[in-house]
C-alpha cells in the first residue's frame, strides 16, 4: 500500500512538474522588434474589429518593423520559430478604454489614446 502510495504521489509531482513547465513555456514568449530600412509598398488602408475598437479603420500604413522571437534572459523555450510579425506604422482610430495590465514588470492602470501599429504575422526567407 505505502508503495502505490508513494508511485502515486511521484507520479502527480511528475505530471505537476511538467503542467509547471508547459505554462511556463506560454509565458516565455518573448519578441524583439527591429526597425527597418525598405522599400516595402506604404499607404495601405482598411477596417478593424478587437477589444478596443468594435469597428475602426487605419489608413496610411509603412512597414516599420521585424519582429522575431526570442529568448530574454537566457530561459524560456521557443516554441514557434517563425512566428515572426512585420509592425506597420498607421493612421487611425483614437478609441479611450481603460484597462488594468500586468506583467513581469509589474502591473497598473492604462488608457488606450490612438492606434499606432498594426503587427501582420508575415515569413522572412
Amino acid at each position: 500500500m505505502k508503495a502505490s502510495l508513494l508511485a502515486a504521489s511521484c507520479a502527480i509531482a511528475f505530471a505537476l512538474g511538467f503542467a509547471g513547465q508547459a505554462s511556463a513555456q506560454i509565458h516565455n514568449e518573448h519578441y524583439a522588434c527591429y526597425d527597418l530600412k525598405n522599400k516595402h509598398p506604404k499607404g495601405q488602408t482598411g477596417t478593424i474589429s478587437n477589444q478596443v475598437e468594435a469597428l475602426g479603420t487605419f489608413e496610411k500604413c509603412k512597414l516599420k518593423q521585424l519582429c522575431v522571437p526570442t529568448l530574454k534572459n537566457g530561459g524560456g523555450i521557443i516554441t514557434n520559430p517563425t512566428a515572426h510579425y512585420c509592425t506597420y506604422q498607421c493612421k487611425g482610430g483614437k478609441p479611450a478604454v481603460a484597462y488594468t495590465v500586468t506583467d513581469q514588470f509589474g502591473a497598473g492602470a492604462v488608457t488606450t489614446k490612438k492606434l499606432r501599429f498594426i503587427m501582420n504575422s508575415c515569413a522572412k526567407s
